[in-house]
């Protein structure tokens, strides 16, 4: 079809920008032999749709060619772009127009702005849900990861959001990861702007729901990056790599991987200083990092996570209340191969053990109900605090060697600290 003859108007004769056709008696008659079923459907419900759909029609059958000018194809893709940006019914017409296949070669273009605009416009047409089989129909999986690798900043953010889009379809999400999008997702996540990172980040997640996606984020390195990302408070990168962390360490080179990035350390300083909301976050990274792992629960104890596990279990959401108590139920669980007494006598020394640990988390149960909630007397109330500390510190000294003991004392004196805290402020 020839460029000059199709970009004038139908009725006048004039030349005119495709983008700007004007709706007449003429244009009708043509769209109707464009199209009939469309023409049919929008004629008399929406003339600035239907217009659009001329445009588009016109577009992709002139200027998207593989034949049309470098320049033609770049101002296309740039009006596809901005049609496809608001509306849904217009996104949905560039769809069965015939215009997506045509934008796919683009993204493989030596033109920046061109790659940019095609794959800025595939972006805008896959929020329409209709036209994301299309897109992969068409074969866009790989160029996009193309664009994602070679692209300018805006044309990988987009890229990003593009394979996020299409990866709703559960079948994409393999393919997408074996068209090679991890690594430079992951390297969104340490080079990205603040947008880029987000957008990384989501997208790895979304990826990540797939196992053999999970062991290619961990092959590409993407722990270190993510740990550093949680010290990024405020900007909201924080709480989405802590979301993506969960989901890497549920594979074991995950969370071997999250242990060596000092994920531990940087998860627990969240949870004692961290936004409410970061908490809740850390603590489900933690409770996957060692629901299996008896190895990370010794770190997490040795790190000193018990004291705010505690603080948070009595202060935090429910989610994280919840995720706390079970994460502290973790940790007092006897470790394999005993409670690591080294008395000459174990049978002795574990019905000790068994004896000391349940008075322990007898008096833990009693601060529990009875001291963090009292609304007595001050006296009264320092008068139990004080008894309680004594207690736990005669255990403290007596079953220095039991381990499992020592976790539950550590539990108690954080519990009896945080009821000082509580009742120094309720009796203020």
């Amino acid at each position: 079809m020839d460029v000059a003859r199709v970009r004038r108007c139908p009725e006048k004769a004039r030349a005119v920008g495709w983008a700007n056709l004007g709706w007449n008696i003429g244009m009708s008659s043509w769209a109707k032999v464009l199209c009939p079923a469309m023409f049919q459907k929008y004629n008399q419900i929406d003339t600035a749709v239907f217009v659009a759909y001329c445009a588009i029609t016109v577009a992709n059958h002139a200027a998207l060619g593989p034949d049309a000018a470098p320049d033609a194809r770049r101002t296309a893709a740039a009006r596809i772009r901005l049609l496809a940006k608001h509306r849904s019914d217009i996104r949905e017409l560039i769809g069965v127009s015939g215009a997506i296949p045509a934008l796919v070669p683009l993204l493989r273009s030596t033109d920046p702005v061109a790659q940019e605009s095609a794959v800025t416009a595939l972006l805008n047409l896959s929020l329409e849900e209709r036209n994301r089989s299309a897109i992969t129909a068409a074969g866009a999986i790989k160029p996009l990861v193309y664009a994602l690798r070679t692209g300018t900043a805006p044309a990988k953010q987009n890229a990003a959001c593009a394979l996020l889009s299409l990866s709703g379809i559960e079948e994409n999400r393999a393919t997408i990861g074996a068209c090679g999008a991890i690594p430079p997702l992951v390297a969104l996540l340490s080079a990205g702007s603040t947008r880029g990172k987000k957008d990384a980040l989501t997208t790895l997640y979304r990826l990540c729901s797939a196992r053999r996606n999970k062991e290619r984020a961990v092959s590409a390195g993407a722990v270190v990056p993510l740990v550093h990302l949680i010290g990024e408070r405020g900007s909201g990168t924080s709480e989405k790599a802590m979301v993506v962390l969960a989901s890497l360490a549920g594979i074991v080179e995950g969370r071997d991987a999250v242990v060596e990035a000092g994920g531990i350390p940087a998860l627990v300083e969240t949870i004692e200083d961290g936004p409410v909301r970061e908490r809740e976050f850390a603590v489900v990274a933690l409770l996957q990092l060692c629901t299996e792992c008896p190895r990370n629960r010794a770190l997490l104890v040795r790190e000193g996570a018990i004291p705010p596990l505690v603080a948070l279990s009595q202060s935090g959401s429910a989610r994280a209340k919840h995720k706390a108590e079970t994460l502290l139920g973790y940790l007092r669980e006897q470790r394999q191969g005993g409670g690591g007494c080294r008395s000459v006598e174990p049978v002795a020394a574990s019905s000790l053990a068994r004896y000391m640990s349940s008075s322990i988390l007898g008096l833990d149960c009693f601060i529990s109900k009875q001291l963090l909630p009292a609304s007595g007397p001050l006296t009264a109330a320092h008068n139990v605090e004080n008894l309680a500390y004594s207690i736990i510190t005669i255990l403290l000294k007596t079953i220095a060697g039991q381990s499992m003991i020592s976790i539950n004392c550590q539990i108690v004196v954080s519990r009896v600290w945080l009821g000082r805290h509580h009742l120094s402020a309720h009796f203020a």
